[in-house]
This record gives structure tokens, sequence and C-alpha cells, in this order.
């Protein structure tokens, strides 16, 4: 997006049309101007073209003519005796440009785009033709802008700023962790074009801080059961991400099964039961559960902890739960 100076807005002169029109200044007073090749080019003096309105209708008038051979014998640049760059002291964003134009004045009073050496802190400008430049910013801060034409030059200062929050995304936008754990969140700030902005604040919140609180950096912690909105801000901008929060998982300490002993004649069955308790000697329900045999020849024993005696003898049968044992 190129930045055109807002004057350039109210101005309005043709193409070296020959005839006369007014043109009207911000504050009410209008400037009437014949835009002859002639007239256009005439000014009073340097300061009363620099700052008044006949300024911005000689330069506009000059821009309207693009070819020099338009004008009636243009001054070459050993004829000039001062430079002025236009806009002074602009504001763009980063991302956007802004166009700049040179003009030269003769001791006679005449005008008319020079060639130009273009020079520029924090960005680049890159010709656009006979006394025209684009500035394109690579970082924000107030940056010099420069032209020069032999031993003539002038300059401004270009405020750049940043460009403003446009949106957040929030990665990952859901997750789910037990109570007493905790989940990185990380925010991603952008630009209208979708460019990623880095050095933004960032404010963190969530909708319930009993189920699940967040730090300053996104770090979501569980604290009871339930369903909870992360939200980050930045600059009006926010997103957000749900966090569930479950009961924290507690292990297996020892397994009971039960009974402890059988006694069977070959080809009868038992039915035993494996349950699974925590440190606390709480039974814990849902736990999976596998079965074994010591002896497959004297008994088996199915998935579900069913016993069968195949022949004379003594054999041991297991259950096992995340890693700890019973036997019968």
């Amino acid at each position: 997006m190129s930045y055109k100076h807002k004057l350039s807005k109210r101005l309005a002169l043709n193409h070296c049309s020959g005839t006369a029109r007014s043109v009207r200044a911000a504050g009410g007073e209008t400037s009437r101007q014949h835009d002859t090749p002639a007239t256009i080019r005439r000014a009073h003096t340097w300061g009363t073209w620099y700052r008044s309105l006949p300024v911005v209708a000689v330069l506009l008038g000059v821009l309207g003519c693009a070819d020099d051979s338009s004008l009636t014998n243009p001054p070459d640049n050993s004829d000039i005796v001062q430079l002025r760059l236009w806009p002074q002291d602009p504001t763009v964003q980063m991302g956007d440009s802004i166009d700049f134009y040179v003009v030269g004045l003769t001791a006679q009073g005449d005008t008319t785009l020079v060639e130009a050496v273009w020079s520029a802190e924090g960005g680049e400008v890159r010709g656009k033709g006979k006394g025209h430049g684009l500035y394109k910013p690579r970082r924000s801060g107030r940056h010099k802008v420069k032209a020069t034409a032999d031993s003539l030059s002038d300059s401004t200062t270009v405020t750049v700023t940043e460009a403003p929050v446009a949106s957040v995304e929030i990665v990952p936008g859901s997750a789910g962790i037990d109570v007493g754990s905790t989940v990185r969140l990380t925010a991603t700030m952008r630009d209208s074009s979708g460019n990623e902005l880095t050095g933004r604040t960032v404010e963190w919140s969530s909708s319930a801080p009993s189920v699940a609180s967040v730090n300053g950096t996104g770090l979501v912690s569980g604290a009871a059961e339930g369903s909870v909105t992360i939200t980050a801000a930045s600059e009006g901008e926010s997103g957000t991400s749900t966090v569930t929060v479950t009961p924290t998982q507690v292990s297996v300490a020892s397994v009971d099964v039960t009974p402890a002993t059988v006694a069977l004649v070959v080809g009868a069955g038992q039915q035993l039961t494996a349950t699974p308790r925590d440190a606390a000697g709480n039974a814990l329900s849902g736990r999976v559960v596998t079965w074994s045999t010591s002896n497959g020849g004297v008994a088996t024993v199915n998935g579900s902890g069913l016993v069968t005696a195949q022949g004379a003898g003594t054999a041991t049968v297991t259950a096992t739960s995340e890693g700890q044992t019973g036997s019968a």
C-alpha cells in the first residue's frame, strides 16, 4: 500500500491543461492557480513556495506534467539553487510504503522535478522516476530520508510505527490435563496481512481460576475437575483455548486375588477375582488386569480369571495391573 500525503487529496490540477482553477487549503483559504507551463513553474520566493499553499500547488502542477517536454525550457540541475523534499515529517506503518518527491528551484523562481540520489535510514528508497522515490521501512522508529542532487540536498524525518495487532491465535486450541498437572499455551499475534508480530504485550486470563489458572507466560495449572476458557489478549484483540481438567489418575499399589487358594479336580473350574488398590488400600475401578499361570499342565486361566484344572499338581495363578501383582 503506497502512502499518499493527505494534502494531495485536497488539491486538483489538470495535467498542463492551460486552464485556471481554485485550489483550497486546509484552512479554507483559496489560492487561484493557472496551470499553464509558465505560471505553474513560477513562484515569488522559495520561502513563500515552501510555507504556503502555492508550494503544494506548484509541486502538484509539476507532477501533473510527467513529461518535461511539456514545459517551456525546463531548467537543468545546474540552474537549481535549492531543493525541497515532500512530504515533510510523515508517518507510515510497518508493511506500508510512502512516496517522496524532490523539487528544485532556480534563481529565477522556476521549479522542476530533479534527478536525485536517495538515501534512507531504517529502510530503503527505490527510484520511481525523475524526482520520485518510494520509501519502504524495515524497522520502526524515526528515520532520516535524504535526496541529493549535485551539491544540493534536502531531508526529512519519517516516523515508522508498528502495525497494530489484528488477530491472536493460541496453540494448542484445546488441551486436557489432570488435576495438579500443567500445560503450556502459546499466543501468536498477527497483523491484518497475517504477518507474525513480535514484542507485543499479552495478557492471559482464565474463565474459571478455581478449575484452572494461567500465569503471565501462558502456563495453565489444573486445580479441579471441569472445563475452562483461557484467553490471550493483545491491543484489543484476543484468542482463546479450551482446557479440560480431569481427576488425577491414582496409581495401583497392590492387587488382591480371591479366593487365595483353590482345590479342584481335573476338568473343574473356579472364577478368581482381582482387585487393584491404591496406597491407602482403596479399591480402584476401571484398571486393566492380565492373568497368567505358572504351570499350564496343571491349571489354565483365561482373560477374565477363570481357572480350569488340567492335571494333578500345583500351579500359581497371577493377576497383574500397572506393574503390581497378586496371586492365588
